[in-house]
């Protein structure tokens, strides 16, 4: 979904828990890196999921469960795919 959306951002993830840093490009190596990343398009993106049913809330991580169907992932990422696009708009 970030490649296709053409976005400046970086997916890090470790098992079910993730984190999108917008406005970073390569692997960030420490906190300072991580920090760099573009507050406001990270809280446009928020906004914008939840504006498509995906709560975001506008911090470092996220997550999945096992409360989660495989449907709920379907649903979320399209939800996530349209907040890219609206953001990026």
């Amino acid at each position: 979904i970030i490649q296709r959306s053409g976005a400046r951002c970086w997916l890090q993830a470790t098992g079910a828990r993730f984190n999108l840093l917008f406005g970073i490009d390569e692997e960030p190596r420490n906190y300072t890196m991580a920090a760099k990343q573009s507050v406001q398009m990270r809280n446009r993106f928020a906004a914008a999921a939840l504006r498509h049913g995906v709560y975001f809330y506008p911090a470092w991580h996220h997550g999945i469960s096992a409360a989660h169907s495989e449907a709920d992932i379907d649903r979320a990422l399209a939800g996530i795919e349209a907040a890219i696009k609206e953001a990026m708009s």
